[in-house]
């Protein structure tokens, strides 16, 4: 993270805070030009001064570099130039490589190294929301009001002692839009935009808690939207810090039964 310093000159140079202070309007604003951009100068010289002067955007996480893809149909072209020790070579794959190294740098909003675990019975998972294979309503998405999608399900094993719910985009490197843990055995559902009580929520791979709805780069095919429900057959003594790898190996250890519901949202 950019030091309050470095933060107070950049603004005053740039017009705009540092990277790692962007509002989620800005940080779209920035997302559309990165998907514009086929070399270094093609992004606007604020967007420019600033990614110079945070030294390769330090510490920032937010879900346009994460998610965004290059531009496939721009020329690639062989300039390069450098500035303040930072290389920029102009491609819109390096632009992104950059980015993504900034990404894993700063250390929030980790995506897991292993699919999420099988399990032996099967919970039948619905929303009334979208069925499953079908389009998730934009209200559920960073298009609309980003509320958690309705669920309910049926099928849990009497033996199960807690439920665990986790949502991922198959599309995208296993990206962590959804983590609830602790849900309560006899639970049937949850409502739009709420958890049960007691229930707790980790980091998404947005470096958030809670739900992060949908968001893939505009154009790209409809991404695939995972939800897996987990009965386990004992507490998974997780607490809201959990890392998506340390959930998925308490999964692997105590879960009985799965179920799961893929929903489908692109942003054309």
């Amino acid at each position: 993270m950019p030091s309050p310093e470095l933060s107070r000159r950049v603004e005053k140079v740039v017009g705009y805070p540092p990277l790692s202070a962007l509002d989620e309007l800005q940080r779209r604003e920035l997302h559309e030009a990165l998907l514009e951009a086929a070399t270094f100068e093609d992004l606007p010289g604020k967007w420019q001064a600033n990614w110079l002067a945070n030294e390769m955007l330090g510490g920032v996480c937010w879900r346009a570099t994460v998610e965004a893809r290059a531009p496939r149909d721009r020329p690639r072209t062989s300039r390069s130039r450098e500035n303040h020790g930072v290389t920029t070579r102009a491609s819109g794959v390096a632009l992104l490589l950059l980015l993504s190294v900034a990404v894993s740098a700063c250390g929030d909003g980790e995506k897991p190294s292993e699919p999420l675990p099988k399990a032996g019975a099967s919970i039948e998972l619905q929303s009334p929301a979208f069925r499953d294979g079908g389009a998730i309503p934009a209200s559920f998405t960073c298009d609309g009001k980003e509320l958690s999608p309705p669920l309910r399900w049926s099928g849990v094993p009497p033996r199960a002692r807690e439920l665990a719910l986790v949502v991922e985009d198959s599309d995208a490197e296993r990206f962590v839009h959804w983590t609830v843990l602790g849900i309560p055995a006899s639970a049937s559902r949850l409502p739009e935009g709420q958890v049960p009580k007691g229930a707790s929520e980790t980091d998404n791979s947005f470096g958030k808690h809670g739900w992060g709805g949908p968001c893939p780069p505009e154009g790209d095919a409809a991404h695939r939207y995972v939800f897996a429900l987990y009965a386990t057959d004992a507490p998974l003594a997780l607490n809201e810090d959990a890392s998506p790898d340390e959930v998925r190996g308490a999964l692997s250890d105590h879960a009985i039964a799965r179920g799961t519901l893929t929903g489908r949202f692109s942003r054309r």
